[in-house]
């Protein structure tokens, strides 16, 4: 567990490919989870409720009503992230809300990645959490890259790229 946590809003991208991979477990070990109600919405409330509730959407519910995901409206949608994505996006109001509070953001979608870097919000992908995981000994080498080389659809090809260069030369990053 990480001496101080870091405050981070989460997005449904990154929710769903850290559940793909099986490392949501250690989400709170590292971070206090912030999201939105536009998230929530996102993973809570899609189609096929009725039939079958996935294991991510299960997971994000427990850890609402548990108290250890706290749902937050961000007061204010600047007008430059409204320009870069769809105001229906959770990504629009994650992005507003880490702004707003100066949180850093965990998602997986290339154009607020794009923005993060641009206004320097700190950010995690699933690729980036991985490797947090595989340097802290929680789990092996061959299964961090086992784990990223299952994401290769879900994220942009350069952070998987740079998540295997990393864990194979073993250099450390921060």
């Amino acid at each position: 567990m990480v001496k101080n946590k870091v405050k981070a809003v989460v997005d449904s991208s990154f929710w769903i490919n850290i559940n793909k991979v099986n490392l949501a477990r250690y989400l709170l070990d590292y971070f206090e989870l912030y999201s939105t109600e536009k998230v929530r919405e996102e993973l809570l409330d899609h189609p096929k409720k009725e039939l079958y509730t996935p294991k991510d959407a299960e997971l994000f519910k427990s850890l609402i009503d548990a108290g250890l995901i706290n749902i937050v409206v961000p007061v204010l949608i600047p007008k430059d992230i409204k320009q870069l994505l769809s105001i229906d996006s959770g990504e629009v109001y994650v992005l507003s809300l880490a702004k707003e509070r100066n949180m850093s953001v965990l998602l997986d979608d290339n154009g607020p990645l794009q923005y993060c870097e641009k206004h320097k919000i700190k950010l995690f992908t699933s690729v980036h959490f991985i490797y947090l995981l595989y340097r802290d000994n929680i789990i092996s080498k061959q299964d961090a890259i086992d784990r990223i080389v299952l994401l290769k659809k879900s994220i942009n090809e350069r952070f998987i790229l740079w998540g295997l260069k990393i864990i194979e030369d073993g250099n450390n990053y921060e």
